[in-house]
């Protein structure tokens, strides 16, 4: 299966990439410029996921596609935490 994941990097993307490779997945990560997923193996899309780009043609040649991007849960849970989490 071809995966698409937006959000690779983060505390539950870096474990997923890996899951899904070992599993023999083909996996494709989007991430900002400048970073890097921690997997060796998966191929590295640079895009924002908030503005358009080469990257959205990529979605088409996946048969899934996972949203990972948003607010860490690795915090206090604030109200105000809460909230962000809730809306973002």
């Amino acid at each position: 299966m071809r995966c698409f994941i937006m959000g690779g990097t983060g505390f539950i993307g870096s474990a997923l990439l890996a899951f899904l490779q070992e599993q023999g997945h083909q996996v494709t990560a989007l991430v900002r410029p400048g970073s890097s997923v921690r997997v060796r193996g998966v191929e590295e899309v640079e895009g924002d996921v908030l503005g358009g780009g080469a990257w959205q043609e990529r979605i088409p040649e996946s048969d899934v596609v996972i949203n990972l991007v948003g607010s860490s849960i690795l915090t206090r849970w604030t109200e105000k935490a809460k909230k962000t989490i809730l809306d973002t």
